[in-house]
């Protein structure tokens, strides 16, 4: 049985260009240093609540927020019964949506948190590490690596096929 984390964003769906024009649809403009971050970080509620409506829009629209083979991968997992989680700076209701849309219902899920910063991502990763023999961690942030606990296997996403990242997934060190 595998224990696999996702990121939502630019992992199971290439969130980066509708997030952005959600924020200047909003009326501001997202400073590039501040991707996967959450919004506490660098803007207010106020515009962030303007922009969560404007992204909500855009779902509702069906505005392209494509899903990638992460998200094949990860509704495969969750399906077949393995542990799935997701840790992310996206918010519960876009987070819900997006995931459902492609056919996975938050129930099938082991455990979701939202609005997450890198530490705590990396908190409840070693929180997982307690009940779990062993944890992949999947994220388009190569720079998080540093951060993931010791007893993690952190598998950068970029892009790869369904295929490689499943090899990714189930590769270790004694394999």
């Amino acid at each position: 049985m595998l224990h696999v984390v996702f990121d939502l964003d630019d992992t199971p769906f290439f969130t980066r260009d509708a997030v952005r024009k959600a924020y200047v649809r909003a009326g501001v403009i997202m400073p590039d240093d501040m991707w996967g971050k959450p919004w506490r970080f660098w803007t207010t509620a106020e515009v962030h609540a303007r922009k969560i409506r404007e992204y909500e829009k855009m779902i509702h629209d069906d505005e392209l927020i494509p899903a990638t083979p992460a998200m094949t991968v990860m509704r495969e997992l969750a399906q077949t019964g393995h542990h799935v989680y997701l840790l992310t700076g996206a918010s519960k209701m876009t987070s819900q949506r997006l995931l459902m849309r492609e056919g996975v219902h938050p129930r099938e899920l082991t455990g979701m948190q939202f609005n997450c910063s890198s530490l705590d991502k990396a908190k409840h990763l070693r929180n997982l590490l307690v009940v779990a023999p062993s944890v992949v961690y999947i994220d388009d942030d190569e720079e998080f690596a540093q951060h993931a606990p010791a007893g993690v296997t952190f598998v950068h996403y970029i892009g790869q096929s369904k295929a490689r990242l499943i090899k990714d997934i189930t590769w270790t060190p004694s394999s």
